[in-house]
């Protein structure tokens, strides 16, 4: 790509190409901060912002990057993965928050098929698909460490062979597709079934 002219202001360098603006840099006072517009003034480019070390990878202004993530950071934290502006990574995790809580997303929705999509730093598990709170074949959706379970699928308590909620304290509540029963209620419901 050949520049035919530079313009240089106080902190910005527009750079044209064939008399058309290509690409916009700015870079603080300081040097510590750039950022880099593509011609619609959308962050874009390979980081497109870098600042106090933290390199953001942006694609016509929403965060992007394909096999690799779009947050780095210049410690040890983990990186954040993004796809077209969404929190986004197919086979693992996509963010790790400050706490060591693990997520997992899908096209901006928590997501794992294959395991919790949440994982608190306690050990406490959430588990979800395409953004919806589910776990079947009989298993909690959510285990908390404080004791706390939860059957859930397809988002609604569901448990036809106990509570489908237990507290830390031993309380239960049962429910069959999202639908309070008293414990004598549900016993008569599922009498026979297994």
């Amino acid at each position: 790509m050949e520049v035919e002219a530079q313009i240089k202001t106080e902190s910005t360098m527009i750079y044209y190409v064939d008399n058309d603006i290509k690409l916009n840099k700015i870079v603080s006072s300081d040097g510590k901060t750039k950022k880099f517009f593509n011609e619609y003034g959308n962050l874009h480019g390979q980081p497109a912002i870098t600042l106090n070390g933290i390199k953001k990878y942006y694609m016509n202004g929403k965060l992007h990057r394909i096999n690799g993530v779009a947050i780095e950071y210049p410690d040890d934290r983990p990186g954040e993965w993004f796809f077209l502006g969404l929190r986004h990574r197919e086979n693992g995790v996509a963010f790790i928050d400050r706490s060591g809580t693990e997520y997992y997303y899908f096209l901006g929705k928590l997501h794992n098929p294959n395991g919790p999509a949440i994982t608190l730093y306690d050990g406490s598990i959430f588990y979800y698909i395409h953004g919806v709170q589910h776990r079947g074949n009989g298993k909690a959706a959510v285990i908390l460490a404080n004791g706390r379970v939860e059957y859930i699928v397809d988002g609604e308590f569901h448990r036809i062979d106990g509570p489908a909620y237990i507290d830390e304290m031993g309380f239960n509540r049962y429910y069959i597709n999202g639908v309070h029963y008293l414990k004598e209620e549900f016993l008569e419901i599922t009498k026979g079934i297994k």
